[in-house]
């Protein structure tokens, strides 16, 4: 699936107070700083991960692990928010003055102004083992259970994770610029313009088009990077499941660029936001509410004509409430496609392969249409759905009774 912005009026693109400045996105949510120093987060909440504390404010970097969110006042102390279970909120009591931050899937890493860097949360990988070696640090990246940090000198320390020699920098690595750091691969940009990629390669992710130049930026997602040009145009390659790497024919005059595990999103020089791939959550969805002021947000979330419509696709059928009335950022109710004798549930309209699903964050109308195919039919040979090993998404299959009838569906879990 893909979305873009939801457009603000030209009387809020001039207030340059609300602008956004920064973007940051991870699994299935998504985070906005604007000018006024203020967030604004949509997508899965199941951990709190997109409310944001009533006091953030003044905030002057975001970052988005898995299912938890960091955010630096401009003071340089540090607030987190979202889930726990690894104690990736567990902010260090020395941690000090921050200059920047990085989430992985269940740790969080902070660079101080002094140059160090400290890391704390899930330890599957010794991802948050730092050592005395790492000073002079400019920039800091986190993969799925791996790091990567960039020093003053140009060159490039990694640690955690080493399945796929992801924390192995390549011998000719030098005056590095810029990193970033999927699930299990490694990006650093040299100061000549040069791409490096490394670790695992199943998707092609580590294949740097050839074509590209100029690039000022780049962003990793799951198995997939994104590169801005000087030209404010995006190249993206590797796994493209969901259309994270297609990029859409209008983009263009990008500042900024992230990548989330199985979607896509930039900033444009105007404030616009637009996002593309796995919308399961509404990640891609962005919401007005992203370019307008508190009040006009309020104004919003007093409606409760946003419209969620189901339908069944030949040889199927719907258990549920089809037509659903939801207020703003409210979730709708659960919904199943029960496919006919001999045939099986394929996928929904938008690419989501939950069953049953409830939508959450609700900030458009929608339609959505469940897809049915044969049972055995070679035309059901999809592309794998959001987890493609055991470290980046533990899926999990379970079966419940609704409504009468069994329905077998995938559930998502944090991988350990």
């Amino acid at each position: 699936a893909m979305a873009s912005a939801a457009l603000a009026t030209d009387a809020t693109k001039r207030d340059l107070h609300f602008k956004p400045i920064a973007i940051a996105t991870s699994d299935y949510h998504s985070l906005v700083l604007r000018q006024d120093g203020t967030v604004v987060a949509w997508g899965n909440n199941d951990f709190g991960q997109v409310s944001i504390p009533a006091n953030l404010h003044n905030v002057a970097a975001i970052a988005a692990g898995a299912y938890h969110s960091l955010a630096i006042h401009n003071d340089g102390v540090l607030v987190a928010w979202g889930s726990n279970t690894y104690g990736q909120l567990s902010i260090p009591t020395n941690l000090g003055k921050v200059q920047a931050i990085a989430a992985g899937k269940a740790h969080s890493l902070a660079l101080r102004t002094d140059g160090t860097v400290v890391a704390w949360g899930g330890n599957f990988n010794t991802q948050k083992n730092t050592t005395p070696e790492l000073k002079d640090v400019i920039e800091i990246a986190a993969g799925g259970f791996h790091n990567l940090a960039l020093r003053s000198n140009g060159t490039v320390f990694a640690w955690g994770n080493k399945t796929y020699r992801q924390t192995t920098m390549p011998s000719d690595l030098s005056n590095i610029v810029a990193i970033a750091a999927g699930t299990n691969h490694s990006l650093a940009l040299n100061s000549q313009g040069e791409l490096f990629a490394w670790g695992n390669n199943t998707y092609g992710q580590n294949i740097i088009p050839a074509n590209l130049r100029n690039v000022v930026a780049i962003a990793s997602g799951a198995h997939h990077n994104l590169a801005l040009c000087s030209d404010g145009t995006v190249v993206a390659w590797g796994y493209n499941a969901f259309g994270q790497t297609t990029i859409p024919s209008n983009l263009r005059n990008v500042v900024a660029i992230c990548a989330g595990s199985y979607h896509s999103m930039v900033l444009c020089s105007d404030g616009s936001v637009v996002a593309w791939g796995l919308d399961t959550d509404e990640q891609v969805s962005v919401p007005a509410s992203v370019y307008l002021a508190a009040r006009q947000v309020a104004r919003i979330k007093s409606r409760s004509d946003y419209t969620l419509t189901y339908k069944a696709g030949a040889n199927g059928t719907l258990v549920g409430v089809t037509s659903q009335s939801v207020q703003y950022g409210a979730s709708g109710t659960l919904v199943a496609a029960v496919p006919d004798a001999n045939y099986q549930f394929v996928n929904w309209s938008d690419g989501s392969t939950e069953n049953p699903r409830i939508d959450r964050n609700v900030v458009i109308d929608r339609i959505i249409t469940a897809n049915f195919a044969l049972v055995h039919d070679e035309s059901l040979l999809r592309s794998t759905n959001a987890a493609t090993n055991l470290e980046d998404a533990d899926m999990m299959n379970l079966s419940i009774n609704f409504i009468g009838a069994t329905i077998s569906f995938r559930s998502k879990d944090i991988a350990v």
